[in-house]
């Protein structure tokens, strides 16, 4: 199985990313130039854009691949990042997180608790914030 889970949160409170749909097509273009099927690239933006709604993703993607044995999960975001003293403690900024809080981010660390990493599984991770 291979499949691809691209987000992208471009209208923030007090700002508006305008290239994060770009960001997100021109990523599908690229993932279908090299070989992955259309129908297996999933877009996510600004409606999933929440702390909460961004969980509900790496759900899904955690879902998707839990009777895998092998395959390739490619997640790409395209947003804000709130950053920390302690990296693993920074992450992605969602649309309701406070500047001034990084512990409203979903934090990095957390995206090994729900992506497949585990022998067979190609896992590629791309942060663009």
């Amino acid at each position: 199985m291979h499949q691809a889970y691209l987000i992208g949160i471009s209208d923030y409170p007090g700002h508006t990313l305008a290239g994060v749909p770009n960001d997100l097509a021109l990523m599908r273009r690229a993932l279908i130039h090299q070989e992955f099927d259309p129908s297996a690239i999933r877009t996510f933006g600004d409606e999933h854009g929440t702390l909460a709604a961004l969980y509900d993703v790496l759900a899904t993607i955690q879902a998707d691949f839990a009777d895998v044995d092998a395959g390739h999960c490619f997640v790409y975001f395209s947003g804000s990042g709130m950053l920390s003293v302690d990296p693993l403690l920074g992450g992605i900024k969602p649309i309701d997180g406070d500047d001034l809080d990084f512990r409203t981010a979903l934090p990095f660390a957390a995206l090994n608790d729900y992506l497949p990493v585990r022998p067979g599984v190609q896992v590629t991770v791309v942060l663009d914030c």
